[in-house]
């Protein structure tokens, strides 16, 4: 696949709503992308799902499984979302998931050409492809775990970092939401009487918000509150969103242990959600960068390394006990909003490096 077949190609995925409820479209992804694998000599394992895209994992019939490349076909635009313009500037393809993460599905499929053409074959290489990763990569989380269980390494596409920099560090995530129950009833007569959810709430937020530790990276966001119905009306309901980020499990355990306190204190119920584990060094990790370092070295060129404190499937395939590395995608800007767009130039710089990478991890 040559430049302009992989611009085109890039393109035509991005012109492909895939919003992660937007099953038709993650689906209508993944048929694309199945195809270029096939012609590269992999068979697919789909696997369905009623309301969520379909998961598919790709493998070369008869090989070892070593290394797993992986990415998402979601985005975080929906339908209606109203961003759905692809632009080429010349030095920048604008549009929904450019960089986040087609431009890394794109820089995945000519890597695996590279490396045919080298080798002749794709054995002990696999692909996953994952359709829900904006939302936590749940639908199909059980299997996702036993197909990482088989690789000894991993390659996670998301954009890559600045200065092409590889992300060897990532904090963990989790979602909490805490619900107050007070009593309905006209504030003329029963303020300060009944109890008032949202009072429930305000009054705990400070405490909330003491559990973090920046000295530590940990950190909680109260991205959502809402409850109540009007302003004469004591609030019956109400509920408290919030995400916590933290770079060791340590941490994430001490918070969990604050909210419960927090929540026995002021009456209110926890409600936790699957989170990411933090991308965090392992002894398979540090051999995968001795591949990288040789891999680069071929190419003349150095390698650095970053942390991020946002989460990706990475972290899903680290606590499987695979040696991973991110930022494997093109490089670019603006990702979850309307200004999205990948550098043109770095599809093809990112595709060599993968293709070195992965030669280097076959050859031992």
């Amino acid at each position: 696949m040559d430049d302009t077949e992989a611009i085109s190609l890039l393109t035509k995925l991005v012109a492909i709503n895939s919003g992660t409820n937007n099953k038709a479209g993650v689906d209508a992804v993944g048929e694309i992308v199945s195809a270029h694998l096939a012609a590269l000599g992999f068979t697919e394992e789909r696997f369905s799902h009623a309301t969520r895209g379909d998961m598919r994992h790709f493998t070369v019939p008869g090989a070892r499984q070593k290394i797993l490349l992986c990415g998402h076909m979601d985005t975080v635009f929906e339908p209606d979302s109203g961003f759905t313009d692809v632009r080429d500037d010349g030095e920048y393809i604008h549009g929904p998931g450019t960089f986040d993460m087609k431009g890394g599905l794109v820089v995945m499929l000519v890597a695996l050409s590279h490396v045919l053409k080298e080798r002749g074959s794709l054995e002990n290489v696999g692909v996953l492809l994952v359709p829900d990763e904006e939302q936590g990569s749940l639908a199909h989380h059980a299997a996702m775990e036993k197909i990482y269980s088989q690789y000894e390494y991993g390659l996670v596409f998301e954009g890559c970092a600045e200065q092409y920099s590889i992300i060897d560090r990532r904090r963990g995530t989790g979602f909490f939401t805490l619900r107050a129950q007070g009593k309905s009833g006209h504030s003329g007569y029963y303020a300060n009487v009944y109890p008032n959810a949202i009072s429930m709430l305000t009054q705990a937020v400070g405490a909330v918000l003491a559990l973090q530790d920046p000295t530590r990276g940990t950190t909680i966001n109260p991205g959502r509150i809402e409850g109540g119905t009007k302003g004469n009306i004591i609030a019956e309901q109400a509920h408290l969103i919030c995400d916590v980020r933290f770079w060791d499990r340590d941490e994430f355990a001490r918070v969990r242990a604050g909210l419960e306190r927090i929540a026995q204190e002021h009456h209110l119920i926890l409600e936790m959600e699957d989170n990411f584990w933090p991308l965090e060094e392992s002894p398979r990790m540090t051999t995968l960068k001795g591949f990288v370092q040789r891999a680069a070295e071929r190419l003349g060129q150095s390698v650095t390394y970053i942390k991020r404190g946002g989460a990706s499937d990475a972290s899903v395939m680290a606590a499987c006990g695979v040696g991973v590395l991110d930022g494997w995608g093109v490089t670019g800007d603006g990702f979850h909003t309307i200004d999205e767009k990948m550098k043109k130039d770095s599809l093809a710089t990112q595709a060599t490096f993968t293709a070195e990478t992965v030669l280097s991890v076959l050859k031992g």
